[in-house]
């Protein structure tokens, strides 16, 4: 409860909880969050959290919730929207991902936490629950357990919306899913007449004749800018038993 009330204590109230009236408002709000977030030592979405509903987040909830920063058509999932049949969409395409030789070192790491000595890893392919020999010490289900990193949507000066961290990120970390209604080519096509010319399409290949179309739904890696400098880089990865 004290904590709850020292998060509350920092609180900034907005002209509107769907949207801010000026990217000062949002900044000024955004900037709150943060000092809020190293007084009490909670994570920035957990601030939000209380801030929202007066209370912590439920022990092991997903942290991932809508960016007041996002525009109104925009809803943030948690997971992919299957607008087609999932298990006919991978039933024929992929196979059980084998049992990696990984091993917990002496040190306490497990070896799959390196590309180079786990054979699923150096696959794109996540291990599954009950056959990788670490067990619960397993680091290659980043995708199954939704493990990312603190991020926040902001408004930029010329490129619209776009993702920025809130914390160091190490090199070879999973930043965010990339999420979205999954639909097949013969859909696409017909979303893609009637989404106006001049709209910005949200579009990923998937596999086959498959695509995820984040354009109304999706994750906060849709708000991931092109760059002519990168540091980042996309990767399809085999997660249980869909391409993710």
């Amino acid at each position: 409860r004290d904590l709850v009330q020292a998060v509350l204590a920092g609180k900034r109230e907005r002209s509107d909880e769907q949207e801010f009236a000026s990217l000062d408002e949002w900044k000024q709000w955004s900037e709150a969050v943060r000092e809020t977030s190293d007084k009490t030592g909670l994570s920035v979405e957990e601030v939000q959290h209380v801030w929202a509903h007066g209370k912590l987040p439920p022990r092991g909830s997903p942290l991932v919730q809508r960016s007041p920063m996002a525009p109104r058509t925009f809803n943030l999932i948690t997971e992919n929207l299957y607008r087609v049949s999932k298990k006919r969409a991978w039933e024929e395409l992929l196979e059980e991902p084998a049992a990696c030789q990984c091993r917990v070192k002496g040190d306490g790491r497990p070896t799959c936490f390196d590309d180079e000595r786990c054979v699923n890893r150096a696959m794109y392919v996540e291990c599954l629950p009950d056959r990788c020999p670490t067990g619960l010490h397993c680091c290659n289900r980043r995708l199954q357990e939704a493990k990312y990193p603190a991020t926040e949507v902001f408004f930029t000066s010329s490129r619209g919306h776009g993702l920025r961290a809130v914390q160091d990120i190490p090199k070879g970390t999973l930043v965010q899913e990339y999420m979205g209604e999954v639909i097949d080519f013969k859909e696409w096509e017909r979303r893609s007449k009637r989404y106006d010319q001049d709209s910005l399409f949200y579009v990923f290949l998937l596999d086959r004749d498959l695509v995820i179309d984040a354009s109304v739904y999706g994750s906060m890696a849709r708000f991931i800018n092109h760059s002519c400098a990168p540091n980042c880089s996309t990767q399809k990865w085999q997660g249980g038993m869909e391409n993710r």
